[in-house]
């Protein structure tokens, strides 16, 4: 299937700008809901094939991940590898500066539905939140947060619903999607001075990225950032979220699911091209960051 290229189309409420460069799936953006100090709208790809298209809001925004499959798609302040990768996994969520263009891309997509939630500082200020985050944000945050992606879940079918549980309860879960947000968002920048500079960062992330399937060590890792083995832990987590043992075993494991997809192997077969000792720590391991088992998870996927 050969890639197409699309006209601009604007969501008028929220002033986003949306460019597919160059895209091969279908996207479709059901109808927008409006609350006290949020507009939500759920949108996804339906493939498979490939998608690039540059976004932009004048609103600070939320995208969250609700599902992917056989693929994983990416939202990049850049095109090139100066910026560090963006997390993988169900849990990923990108918050966005307001006026900031940014591009999403997917080598590769079966199917992906996200909610993106842009918002109103100053209605936000009037019911009490303190917003100036988001209005000082001025790059992508990646990040993953299972309280904030669960009251998105549950607003994504309010908005496509259209509130079967009353407006009232749709608009108490914005206010608790609010407070969830910015208090999060302020503890990563507490703990930001503490973490790898950018360019370490992305050092020490392509490495893991590379030698996914290795038993890397904290001593080698330390040593590519040039720092002890106890300070090059605690900087790891406070720049990503998540410990550098953490961070390989969610590779691994979206690699696995790659596997699940693209291929009739055994997960037997699977565990071992992926780094672990045996199917029960795969399968074990699988569970404790999918939420099923790699069975299941493939069954679903059908």
């Amino acid at each position: 299937m050969g890639l197409q290229a699309f006209e601009t189309s604007e969501i008028n409420s929220a002033a986003r700008n949306t460019v597919a460069v160059r895209s091969s799936v279908t996207a479709v953006t059901y109808p927008k809901k409006h609350w006290n100090g949020l507009v939500a709208e759920v949108d996804e790809l339906r493939g498979p094939g490939c998608h690039l298209a540059k976004k932009c809001a004048d609103r600070a925004w939320l995208a969250v991940c609700l599902e992917e499959r056989g693929g994983h798609v990416e939202l990049r302040a850049k095109l090139d590898h100066t910026e560090s990768r963006p997390w993988h996994g169900d849990a990923r969520l990108y918050l966005v500066p307001a006026r900031l263009p940014v591009w999403e891309r997917a080598d590769h997509i079966a199917f992906a539905r996200r909610i993106s939630f842009f918002f109103d500082a100053a209605r936000l200020e009037e019911a009490g939140h303190d917003t100036q985050l988001l209005l000082q944000l001025s790059h992508i945050a990646v990040f993953s947060d299972p309280a904030i992606r669960q009251i998105a879940t549950m607003l994504a079918t309010e908005t496509l619903q259209q509130e079967p549980n009353g407006r009232l309860y749709g608009e108490s879960l914005v206010m608790a999607l609010a407070a969830a947000l910015l208090a999060t968002a302020g503890k990563a920048q507490s703990q930001a001075h503490g973490g790898l500079a950018p360019r370490t960062l992305q050092r020490v992330i392509d490495y893991l990225e590379e030698k996914w399937r290795d038993q890397v060590s904290l001593a080698e890792l330390a040593k590519l950032a040039n720092i002890s083995q106890s300070h090059f832990g605690r900087a790891f987590k406070a720049s990503t979220g998540a410990p550098p043992s953490r961070w390989q075993t969610n590779i691994r494991i979206r690699h696995a699911q790659d596997m699940l997809l693209s291929a009739e192997q055994s997960l037997a077969d699977i565990a071992l091209n992926t780094g672990f000792a045996d199917q029960s720590h795969f399968t074990r391991t699988f569970r404790q960051v999918v939420g099923t088992s790699p069975g299941a998870w493939r069954k679903s996927r059908g």
